[in-house]
């Protein structure tokens, strides 16, 4: 089971998620839900890492995955314009992966 595109307006509902998660991990040794995505694109990259290692942080203690959403799309999803942007902001830079890299890994 997973959860898609959690934009930061909804953290306090994977907070409740993981909540659950982690109540049903200590009684069935393995979590509700198999992986969380956090898609916070929309915030400075260095916030979206921060954010992201807190939960990776809980997910780990579950064996729970974390997917994050890094760059931006193209056109208009979810209400978010990105019509304008340029060709090169579309795709995840490589040190950008880098920076996720150094701060997940240390969790």
């Amino acid at each position: 089971l997973h959860t898609d595109h959690c934009s930061k307006a909804l953290l306090p509902w994977v907070a409740g998620l993981m909540d659950a998660n982690e109540r049903y991990f200590e009684t069935h040794g393995e979590p509700l839900f198999s992986s969380h995505m956090l898609d916070l694109s929309e915030e400075p990259l260095e916030e979206n890492i921060e954010i992201c290692v807190q939960y990776m942080e809980r997910m780990a203690k579950i064996n729970c995955a974390l997917e994050m959403e890094l760059g931006i799309t193209g056109g208009e999803e979810d209400g978010v314009n990105n019509e304008d942007a340029k060709p090169e902001d579309l795709y995840s830079k490589p040190e950008e992966i880098w920076q996720v890299h150094e701060a997940l890994s240390k969790v």
